[in-house]
């Protein structure tokens, strides 16, 4: 058995995406490996990660248990260097503190043989020269694996490098100083270097490749299907997988709607719970969210309007750059507490023929709007080249 290592970043959304770029590549390389391939995935948010794993790749599980791998140890090491959602410059001191240690741990592991566990809770042993490559998503720890490829929102050096030039962010700028090297060590082995369109930086009048190897691509994930499903008229709120932002999403009380959301909090019991894939349903009105990318393609390609918080002191600097991008290309609105939501509401349907006419013209432009389809035949392409 062969093994597709995933190497994401902070959140549900990256090991979500990794996961399903590993079935893609998995569907291209088995039959030229000739050998069954398996997804390695870091275990970093305990039973909930695994839960919502099961309920993303389920049916995929049902004929192939051994298809997602999960492995304890590293989900621990990967947690102590992932954004958390505290203050921003505790969580880069944290980053400095711990990052050599991390990555040291983590790569003297991958070069040995380790047990990870499958779904369903049985044990999977795996040598390090089982893993036949990398994919990342954001990543924040550097493996130095030989294949690896990488994908991102917009780069995590380029980020601490713009919060450095906008001091109105607040942040200890001796500690971006500090994380800007360890954010190019991380950024630094990979074969190639994904960026969709849009993402954190296309505000910019010029937007220059910042890596050499870098390839421009449709958003990073599977354009949501069509759902059925008979539920009432409301709205959907998506809570971040990041621990501590919580407290974020306490206006949606006073929103005067059916609550439908991926996770049930104190602040809205009432709520009904159900996958992100009911964002595409009819009568989802509208998508109440942090603007995190996975959010804001998702929101836009369900034709849903979008109402995002604003950027709150201490978030990871990324959602400050996001908002440039959303409000260049109006992608969405803004939720303000003192203007009445019915307002917010109905500007931002108007919002969407222009979100529609944009994503057309990146449809035209690349074929296709499914960005995880589309980097994979790249990488598959690149990898079988080079063994």
């Amino acid at each position: 058995m062969k093994v597709i290592f995933t190497n994401p970043g902070s959140g549900n959304g990256p090991y979500i995406r990794t996961i399903e770029m590993g079935i893609e590549l998995k569907n291209i390389l088995e039959e030229q490996l000739d050998d069954k391939i398996s997804i390695y995935v870091p275990w970093i948010y305990g039973e909930r990660q695994k839960s919502i794993i099961l309920e993303e790749f389920g049916n995929y599980l049902k004929s192939n248990p051994n298809l997602i791998i999960l492995d304890k140890f590293l989900g621990q090491q990967f947690k102590k260097v992932l954004y958390d959602g505290r203050n921003y410059n505790i969580v880069m001191q944290n980053l400095i503190d711990s990052y050599d240690q991390v990555e040291k741990k983590i790569q003297n592991y991958l070069k040995g043989s380790f047990i990870g566990e499958n779904l369903f809770g049985e044990s999977i042993k795996i040598n390090g020269s089982d893993i036949i490559l990398e994919i990342s998503r954001n990543p924040n720890v550097a493996t130095n694996i030989k294949f690896s490829y990488y994908s991102s929102i917009g780069y995590f050096e380029k980020i601490i490098q713009k919060s450095i030039e906008f001091p109105e962010l607040n942040f200890d700028e001796k500690l971006l100083k500090r994380v800007l090297p360890i954010a190019n060590r991380i950024e630094s082995y990979q074969q190639l270097y994904f960026q969709p369109e849009p993402s954190c930086f296309s505000y910019e009048k010029e937007t220059k490749s910042f890596k050499e190897n870098e390839i421009k691509c449709p958003p990073l994930f599977h354009p949501p299907i069509k759902n059925k499903k008979d539920v009432s008229k409301g709205f959907y709120i998506l809570v971040s997988g990041i621990p501590h932002l919580k407290k974020m999403y306490e206006y949606a009380r006073k929103i005067n709607y059916k609550i439908y959301t991926n996770q049930i909090l104190e602040d809205f019991k009432e709520a009904q719970r159900e996958p992100p894939k009911i964002m595409n349903n009819p009568n989802i009105e509208f998508i109440f969210a942090r603007p995190a990318w996975n959010t804001i393609w998702s929101s836009n390609l369900s034709k849903k309007p979008l109402i995002y918080l604003d950027y709150v002191d201490g978030d990871f600097p990324e959602i400050f750059f996001n908002i440039q991008t959303v409000k260049k290309y109006n992608l969405g609105i803004q939720f303000k507490k003192d203007i009445p939501i019915k307002n917010i509401i109905e500007e931002s349907k108007s919002y969407v023929p222009r979100i529609i006419k944009y994503y057309n013209k990146i449809q035209q432009n690349y074929g296709t709007l499914d960005g995880i389809k589309f980097v994979c035949k790249i990488i598959a392409n690149d990898f079988l080249k080079k063994n």
